[in-house]
């Protein structure tokens, strides 16, 4: 028999084979990520401590917000109602907020100014809320004050028109309307001057129009003279007087104690308890020996000065302001009056509980202002409060003008001791331990106006030449972050991209918690990437970007975690910048972002991203951007004169031999992630071409003409067994019941071992068709031969033991045979037992296979088998083709293709059936499909001949057979690996909010694995068509079949390749018969009387009815 070797030779060698590559593919696998993960970590020589800070570096305050969402619908703050004031644009503001919402009752947004004598408004900034809604309970104003330069005698003489008033009350309605809100608040606290009778006419007019609109307030400072008017106390729904004053000069505190007392408690106890608020500042003032003005800090800055310099802190009762003092490294001397969390808890005690405070502003507090807030004035709470730690895990001090990171100093949390008075009020404090912010190192700000060009990803040809030529053109150094996928099979223009002085930085992983698993994984990728790229270009990078993370300008606590980590591992973080994705949608933003850079003394970065879809059109305009940027007064530098690192380290060699081991690892990654999923994507295309052209032939095959009952030649059924007593009395009957006048009845048993001969003789011993011959066992292909020395007619049926024959299938199946060069004809096989959802499968697939693709085989006379279930024969075709042969474990398949060979055609009759048992197990399932799949093999191998002959049983049908058996069944799980982890990174990145490279291919691979699953149920709706019948179950198993069923079948395959290499044959595995489930399925529907009829008999389909072309009765 073929590919059978009895020795055990090819078994001792397959199994040394797989033994060899079960240990050896761990041991290479081990030792090439024990390699990654023990890499040495980089070594750079930038600054990682917080040293001197250079006289044209800058110091950046920072806020971070919470990682997730807040909780903004709780109420911390039951004592008061606590506002918070948001200037415009200020990042650490918004993080504040997004931190303390739960603390605030409302916010004040600083949003419009008025301008010009017309006191025209002028929006500050976009809508920090946008598509935000208002939580419930929760106030937003929008803040309006004039802008600066515009006098208090301008605004009074504008206000002293009544036809600009209404303009000004028109245009604050608008405001409200374009930016939903609570309402409006005038913020007079920088021009108190305004005359008392314009203000109360306007205080009229808004009363009047936001009545019922909104809610309006006003801020001003205690020395306004408006605060005595009735009408305006009474006019504004919240009244608003600020408890700090604007400085002259270094010896006057922020809020003194008298002149809080004196000026600012008179005032708000003036006004109406409901309505009247008090503003806190909660930010300090810088003064520095020589410079006649102050600096505005917060409250991280305040403290991180204190603790880089050493200075002393103090607090008076008398001044109520908290004062800094250091001397820099210039040697000049340095105030800071703060206005903290113990002048806040004074304050409060003034006021009381139960008024309006507004936090000024928000994001400069120190931490203890919060818990502070929460408690009762004068509260025991309320000093615990102070005398908690002083958190500073949130708060960053960003340390130099430049974009890289180049070290970072976690921070210290604070605590404090204070004393308290009799009256409960702070006298004094002293730090234990200073608060110190987390720190950020950068290095110093290159020349001004220095810009830097960066690229993420690559792009294809022609695109990549053309980019690398503009560059070259401008001498222009860039900068490229790769993924490790990007960086594959990518040594030459690796390489090429340092010859040309460009610098390779990594796209990086930077998702996890820091500390976690996940990080652990990513720190392991990351540092594949680095082997990857000093074993294509002998060099490593210090340079790392995220996709879409600002690890260069951290914002969240990960973030700021996952930047300490990549530093403390040698990294240089670096920002993206202004991003390019579409030149043409983001061009003017790109512009504004890299002049605000620009101005705040950064360098400027713009980032192309090459990935995008819109990436050719932004090479393609690069020419006029680079143009545009010179203009502006950019001057385009390298990244190591941007950052003033020296270009070794940011690319420092790599120091490790190269492994050949390496190159055939990597090659293999790279044809997993780019060239196996474009042989998957032909592979589906071809899966889809074949099934459309099947489909189409399957449409062209003519229809069977009705039975001619005048052409009954004589007919042999034979019916091979054994061990088939519980099913072969039913299968004998049911052929018996034909109508066909002219046949007989062979039953051939072939060593039984148990009562299979004695059932049918006693079943029909007395009956004259049939006849019972009884042999040793020798297999199924020599019963059948047995068979046919007795066979007195010219043709013969085979059956199995355990089919149940249609009526009229005798009828049927002979008609074809009227046609001379007619060899064979195989019939349609039907599963009697359709009760789980295995056999549920292979009823499906049962249907569609013959129904469709056996129909379209006949088309180009290429039926691979006709089925031993019922399959029709013509004894001469037989006798031409050397009988049934033992070469094969299928030997009706082998027949098949030895009666093409022989000169004769091979015909599909649909109307011929048979009801067969099914496995209903998948170990029998199992076992089945080997056979089958292991038949099919040696078929396909013994008539392999017929290719070279250009026979289409070779050229379509063998080759289709090797298809489907051999090579679909061993990269059809791969291709389902592919799809589960495409799959799984997009949703991993839908719920992460992550980005990364999806690409087109894999796109595509899932797209056309859809179209397959749809011409899967087309060509379920096509079996249906042909067969006039319609089974709803059938319809909605199809796109199921493909997930658990299909890879039973892959198993099985995969089972009969290493059968067929290792010599082991299985023999007939005869399936455990269960005789009550044999026999005809549930009833046939005739289509053409109702097309797709649904149970209550309405049509699935509009048509006419059509004469039924002689299906079979139940």
């Amino acid at each position: 028999m073929l590919f059978e070797d009895r020795s055990g030779i090819r078994v001792i060698l397959l199994w040394v084979f797989v033994c060899a590559f079960l240990v050896g593919l761990p041991v290479w696998i081990g030792d090439f990520l024990y390699r990654i993960y023990t890499m040495p970590p980089l070594e750079t020589s930038v600054r990682t401590e917080a040293g001197p800070v250079p006289g044209d570096d800058r110091i950046y305050d920072v806020r971070l917000g919470p990682d997730g969402t807040a909780r903004c619908d709780v109420d911390l703050t039951p004592n008061r109602t606590v506002l918070g004031y948001l200037p415009a644009e200020d990042p650490r503001a918004m993080s504040a907020y997004r931190a303390h919402c739960g603390d605030l009752d409302g916010i004040v947004i600083e949003s419009y100014e008025f301008t010009g004598p017309d006191l025209r408004l002028r929006a500050l900034s976009d809508d920090p809320f946008f598509g935000d809604p208002m939580q419930p309970g929760t106030d937003r104003y929008l803040a309006v004050a004039p802008a600066a330069g515009l006098s208090a005698a301008e605004i009074s003489t504008a206000l002293s028109d009544p036809g600009l008033r209404n303009s000004v009350t028109g245009a604050l309605m608008n405001a409200v309307v374009d930016r939903p809100s609570t309402g409006v608040c005038l913020d007079l606290s920088q021009t108190p001057e305004v005359g008392t009778e314009v203000l109360e006419a306007l205080a009229s007019d808004l009363e009047r129009y936001f009545s019922s609109f909104g809610k309006t307030c006003l801020i001003a400072g205690p020395e306004a003279g408006f605060w005595a008017s009735p009408i305006i106390a009474g006019a504004f729904d919240l009244t608003i007087v600020t408890g700090f004053q604007k400085t002259q000069s270094v010896l006057e505190p922020l809020a003194p104690t008298q002149w809080f007392e004196e000026r600012v408690i008179p005032v708000f106890g003036a006004m109406e308890p409901s309505r009247r608020g008090v503003a806190l500042g909660v930010f300090g003032s810088i003064w520095t020996s020589g410079s006649a003005t102050s600096r505005t800090v917060s409250f991280s800055e305040a403290s991180w000065l204190l603790s880089r310099y050493d200075g002393s802190l103090g607090y008076s009762s008398r001044l109520g302001t908290s004062q800094i003092s250091f001397v820099d490294e210039t040697r000049r001397s340095n105030r800071i009056w703060l206005l903290d969390a113990v002048s806040l808890h004074n304050q409060l005690s003034e006021a009381g509980d139960g008024a309006s405070v507004l936090v000024w502003p928000l994001g400069f507090e120190d931490p203890s202002i919060w818990p502070v807030l929460r408690a009762p004035s004068q509260s025991l709470a309320a000093l615990d409060a102070l005398r908690g730690p002083i958190e500073m895990r949130d708060r960053v001090v960003e340390v130099g003008s430049g974009i890289a990171v180049t070290g970072i100093d976690a921070g210290e949390t604070g605590q404090r001791q204070i004393d308290v008075d009799d009256a409960g009020r702070v006298v004094g404090q002293r730090l234990v331990q200073v608060p110190r912010p987390v720190t950020v190192m950068r290095t110093t700000a290159g020349a001004s106006g220095t810009a830097l060009l960066t690229f993420d990803g690559t792009i294809a040809e022609p695109y990549w030449s053309s980019l690398l030529d503009i560059l070259d053109d401008s001498r222009i150094s860039a900068t490229f972050f790769l993924t490790d996928q990007q960086m594959l099979g990518q040594g030459p223009a690796l390489n090429d991209l340092i010859d040309r002085g460009h610098t390779i930085g990594l796209m990086i992983r930077s998702h996890a918690e820091p500390g976690t698993f996940e990080s652990t994984v990513e720190g392991v990728f990351n540092n594949g990437a680095q082997q990857l790229l000093g074993h294509l270009s002998g060099e490593r990078t210090t340079v790392v970007r995220a996709w879409h993370r600002p690890l260069g300008s951290p914002a969240t606590p990960t973030q700021l975690h996952a930047t300490i980590q990549l530093t403390e591992q040698g990294y240089i973080p670096i920002g993206s910048g202004a991003t390019i994705r579409d030149i043409d949608a983001d061009r003017d933003e790109m512009m504004a972002q890299l002049r605000d850079a620009n101005l705040s003394g950064r360098p400027a970065v713009l980032t192309f991203d090459l990935t995008s879809p819109q990436a050719a059109l932004s090479v393609a305009a690069l020419p006029r951007v680079l143009l545009d940027l010179r203009r502006d007064g950019f001057s385009i530098r390298s990244l190591s004169e941007g950052t003033n690192l020296a270009q070794p380290t940011l690319a420092p060699s790599h120091g490790i031999a190269p492994v050949w081991r390496d190159s055939v690892t990597y090659a293999i990654l790279e044809f997993w992630y780019f060239k196996l999923t474009f042989v998957f994507l032909c592979l589906l295309l071809f899966a889809i071409i074949r099934s459309l052209i099947y489909l189409a032939l399957a449409f062209v095959r003519r229809p069977q003409p009705p039975i001619d009952r005048t052409f009954c030649p004589g007919v042999t059924v034979i019916v091979p067994a054994y061990n088939e007593s519980k099913v072969i009395v039913q299968s004998i009957r049911s052929i018996l019941k034909s109508d066909y006048p002219n046949f007989e009845v062979l039953v051939v048993d072939d060593g039984s071992s148990d009562d299979t001969s004695e059932a049918v003789m006693k079943a029909f011993g007395s009956n004259p068709k049939v006849r019972l011959i009884a042999q040793r066992n020798g297999g199924k292909w020599q019963a059948e031969n047995r068979a046919l020395h007795h066979v007195r007619t010219p043709f013969f049926v085979g059956v199995d033991a355990d089919t149940v024959l249609d009526p009229k299938a005798l009828w049927w199946i002979v008609q074809p045979f009227k046609d001379e060069r007619v060899g064979a004809v195989a019939g349609f096989v039907e599963v009697s037992n359709p009760h789980n959802f295995l056999t549920w499968c292979q009823a499906l697939e049962y249907r569609v296979s013959q129904s469709v693709t056996r129909r379209s085989f006949e088309v180009f006379n290429g039926i691979f088998v006709v089925p031993g279930a019922i399959g029709g024969w013509r004894l001469t075709a037989v006798e031409a083709a050397g009988r049934y042969s033992g070469d094969t474990i299928t030997e009706d398949a082998d027949l098949t293709v030895a009666v093409h060979r022989a000169g004769y055609k091979v015909r599909f009759q649909e109307n011929a059936r048979a009801y067969t048992e099914a496995p209903s197990h998948v170990s029998a399932f199992l076992k089945q499909r080997l056979r089958w799949t292991l038949g099919m093999l040696q078929t396909s191998w013994k008539h392999r001949r017929t290719i070279a002959e250009f026979r289409p049983i070779g050229v379509i049908s063998i080759l289709d057979a090797i298809w489907f058996s051999l090579l679909t069944s061993f990269l059809s799980p791969l291709v389902d690996l592919l799809l589960i982890s495409i799959l799984i990174k997009l949703i991993y990145l839908a719920a992460t909010g992550g980005s990364d490279i999806i690409g087109p291919l894999p796109v595509a691979v899932i797209g056309s694995y859809f179209v397959l699953l749809a011409l899967d149920m087309v060509n379920t709706l096509a079996a249906f068509w042909f067969e006039k019948r319609f089974d709803w179950r059938l319809l909605l198993l199809t796109p199921v079949l493909r997930f658990g069923y299909r890879q039973l079948i892959y198993i099985s395959s995969i089972h009969a390749v290493i059968r067929a290499v290792s010599g082991r044959l299985p023999g007939w595995q005869k399936l455990q018969r269960r005789a009550a489930e044999l026999g005809v399925p549930t009833e046939r529907v005739s289509m053409p009387e109702a097309l797709f009829a649904t149970r209550r008999g309405a049509g699935f389909l509009a048509g006419a009815a059509k004469k039924d072309r002689g299906a079979p009765a139940p």
